[in-house]
């Protein structure tokens, strides 16, 4: 009985696990499309009273699709419970980075969120680490950064990337207007030969952002 179980899980598992990689890679892909669609509508009205009207969530999601488009390779913590004082990770080669996003409406950030971030960074050994904020810092806040590790990211450099980043996509070089854009993140494409397995040899576009995106099109 106990090896009949055994070859039933087996079978179920052949399958469940491949299962499991594809399901992931649909959910991520489905994510990176969403956060690179918020990201074009925010960088079409880029306002103090647009990053208002995203909801926590939105706004998460936007300051991850920002790093990404500087070359970060971003993972996201997820889930609605205690993060830590964290809700992004970055990686730059090596170099692990911790971002807390804060979508406040009413009040600026403290001297407390800031902190709080420190800590957790000593305790999870990163080299750095951000606070990005739909509005303002205190000067408490701005005090307690300086000299340490940490960027304050107010809404007005959010609006700053935004319109820089929009502005590189959308004022292609004539040698490079009919580059495609990534299917995953909308940044430029480059041209490239595989150099091993059944296609090598092949020409195809693979994402200027790579490693940190991995998205590819055909030629053709």
């Amino acid at each position: 009985m106990s090896r009949q179980l055994l070859v039933s899980f087996s079978f179920v598992f052949q399958y469940l696990v491949p299962l499991c990689f594809v399901l992931g890679a649909f959910i991520s892909y489905r994510t990176r499309r969403r956060q690179a669609e918020l990201h074009r509508n925010v960088s079409a009205n880029p306002s103090r009273e647009t990053l208002e009207k995203l909801s926590w969530r939105e706004f998460e999601h936007l300051t991850a699709e920002l790093f990404r488009r500087e070359g970060f390779r971003v993972v996201q913590q997820g889930g609605d419970g205690p993060d830590g004082g964290v809700d992004l990770e970055l990686y730059m080669g090596k170099d692990k980075y911790l971002v807390q996003c804060k979508q406040w409406k009413t009040s600026k950030v403290g001297v407390a969120i800031v902190r709080e971030l420190y800590g957790v960074m000593t305790a999870r050994h990163a080299v750095g680490g951000y606070v990005v904020a739909s509005g303002e810092f205190t000067e408490d806040a701005k005090h307690f950064a300086e000299g340490r590790s940490i960027r304050l990211v107010p809404a007005q450099k959010v609006l700053a990337m935004l319109q820089q980043q929009a502005g590189q996509q959308s004022t292609p070089s004539p040698a490079t207007s009919s580059v495609p854009v990534c299917p995953s993140c909308a940044s430029p494409m480059v041209l490239r030969t595989a150099q091993k397995g059944e296609r090598a040899g092949e020409k195809f576009w693979g994402c200027s952002r790579f490693p940190a995106c991995r998205g590819i099109r055909k030629v053709g």
